[in-house]
C-alpha cells in the first residue's frame, strides 16, 4: 500500500532525479573525445559550406541561369540542415521546452520552424535595412548589429526562462496543495500542462479552460521562437551581404528561406525527439500512481531553470568576448 500523502513529494523528487540524470549524461557526452572531434568536424564543414555559398553567389552573378540559382538554393538548404546539427542555443532552448512542457507534436514542430524562419527574417531585416542606409561597409555594419542582437536574444531567453520558473513554481505549489484531496485519486494519470488549469470552473459557456491553456501554450511557444530568432544565423548574413552587394537581392532572400527550411527540419526532429522522451515518461509516472501534475510542474520548473542557465551563460559570454574578428 502506497503512502498517498507522500506521492506529490515523490513525484517532485523523481523530476529532479530524471532532470539531473539527463544533465549528467549531456555533460559526460560533451566531455568525451568523440564530442571534441565532432565539433571540430562540424565547424570545418560549416566553413566549407560558407565558402560554397559565396562561390554559388558569384557563379549566379556570372551565369545568371536556373542551374546556378538552384545550386545556390540547394547549398543554402543543406547548410541549414547541417548548421543546425552543431552547437547552438536555439536547439538547447527549444528541446528543453519540448521536454519539460506539455505540448503537441504539431505545436513543437511549429515552434522549431518558426524560430528558424525568425532567424532568417532577422538577418534579412538587418542586412536589408542597412543596405538602404549605407553605401558601403555593409558586412561590417551587419556584423556590428549582430553584436547587439546577440546579447538581446540571450537576455530574452533568460527572461523567458524566469517566466517558466515562475509558472512552474506556481503550478507546483498548487499541485502539492491539492494533490491529497482533489487530484490524488486512482485515475491520477491526467497530464495537465499547468496544475492551476483545474482551479477554473469547468462550465464556461464561451471559453473553456482547455482553450485558455491552449492559447497560453501557443503564446509561450511564440515567445520562445522570437527570443531564439532574434540572433540571426551567421550564414544567412553572409549570403545576404554578398547577394545585396552584387544586386541579387531576391536570390539571396530565396537562399535564406531555403536555409531556414533546412534548419527547421533539423531542429524540429530534435525537439520531437525530446517530446518523444516526455510522453512515455509521463505515462510511466502515472502508472506508478504518483501525482503526474506535480511531476509535470516540477519538470517545467526545472526546464525553466535550465533555460535561464543557458541564456545567462551565453549572455555573460557575449558580453566579455570581443566582437567579430572577421570584419
Amino acid at each position: 500500500m502506497r503512502l498517498t500523502a507522500n506521492r506529490p513529494l515523490v513525484a517532485a523528487a523523481l523530476a529532479v532525479i530524471i532532470m539531473s540524470g539527463l544533465i549528467l549524461i549531456l555533460i559526460a557526452f560533451q566531455s568525451s573525445p568523440f564530442y571534441d572531434h565532432l565539433i571540430v568536424w562540424i565547424y570545418e564543414e560549416q566553413r566549407d559550406y560558407t565558402r560554397s555559398l559565396a562561390a554559388a553567389v558569384r557563379s549566379l552573378r556570372q551565369s545568371a541561369n536556373e542551374e546556378a540559382f538552384f545550386t545556390l538554393i540547394g547549398i543554402g538548404f543543406a547548410y541549414g540542415i547541417f548548421h543546425a546539427v552543431g552547437p547552438g542555443h536555439g536547439k538547447a532552448v527549444i528541446t528543453t521546452y519540448a521536454l519539460t512542457h506539455e505540448t503537441s507534436a504539431k505545436r513543437t514542430a511549429a515552434l522549431a520552424s518558426a524560430s528558424a524562419f525568425v532567424q532568417g527574417l532577422t538577418a534579412l531585416t538587418i542586412v536589408g535595412g542597412l543596405s538602404l542606409l549605407l553605401q558601403g561597409s555593409l558586412r561590417r555594419a551587419a556584423l556590428s548589429v549582430d553584436d547587439v542582437m546577440e546579447p538581446v536574444s540571450f537576455a530574452a531567453i533568460s527572461a523567458i526562462g524566469l517566466y517558466f520558473v515562475f509558472r512552474g513554481g506556481r503550478a507546483l505549489y498548487r499541485s502539492i496543495g491539492t494533490a491529497n484531496d482533489r487530484h490524488n485519486t486512482s485515475s491520477n494519470t491526467i497530464e495537465p500542462a499547468e496544475a492551476d488549469a483545474h482551479d477554473h470552473d469547468c462550465h464556461h459557456h464561451f471559453v473553456t479552460p482547455q482553450q485558455v491553456e491552449q492559447a497560453s501554450t501557443w503564446g509561450r511557444a511564440a515567445m520562445v521562437a522570437i527570443a531564439v530568432g532574434l540572433r540571426p544565423c551567421s550564414g544567412a548574413i553572409v549570403v545576404l551581404v554578398l547577394s545585396f552587394a552584387v544586386g541579387l537581392i531576391w536570390s539571396g532572400i530565396a537562399a535564406v528561406l531555403a536555409m531556414s527550411a533546412g534548419t527547421a527540419i533539423t531542429v524540429s526532429a530534435l525537439a520531437l525527439g525530446a517530446q518523444g522522451i516526455r510522453m512515455p515518461l509521463m505515462r510511466l509516472v502515472g502508472s506508478g500512481g504518483y501525482a503526474t501534475g506535480t511531476f509535470a510542474a516540477s519538470f517545467a520548473l526545472l526546464g525553466g531553470l535550465a533555460i535561464v542557465f543557458v541564456g545567462a551563460s551565453l549572455l555573460y559570454g557575449s558580453l566579455i568576448t570581443p566582437a567579430h574578428p572577421f570584419r
